[in-house]
């Protein structure tokens, strides 16, 4: 039919306070919100393989967290000790 063009969609996206709704309704249904998780997942696992200053600011900030480096320490000793 034809009706609707592509001007009219983006006058739809521009509308901030209806694309809140439609993020909201988004956000609160769990089949949609797993399946964002998965894609997004899947983005950033990509982005750490590929970029190297990525990778080293996710390790960066994970050894400035006492409990992270806690959870390396215990993970190592667990390794050496089944040796």
């Amino acid at each position: 039919m034809g009706l609707i063009q592509e001007s009219d969609v983006g006058k739809v996206l521009a509308d901030q306070e209806f694309m809140d709704q439609v993020v909201s309704g988004l956000i609160e249904d769990s089949s949609t919100m797993d399946t964002l998780v998965d894609e997004i997942a899947d983005k950033v696992q990509d982005a750490l393989e590929n970029d190297s200053d990525l990778r080293q600011r996710l390790v960066s900030a994970a050894m400035s967290n006492e409990t992270f480096k806690q959870k390396l320490v215990d993970k190592l000793i667990e390794e050496l000790g089944d040796d």
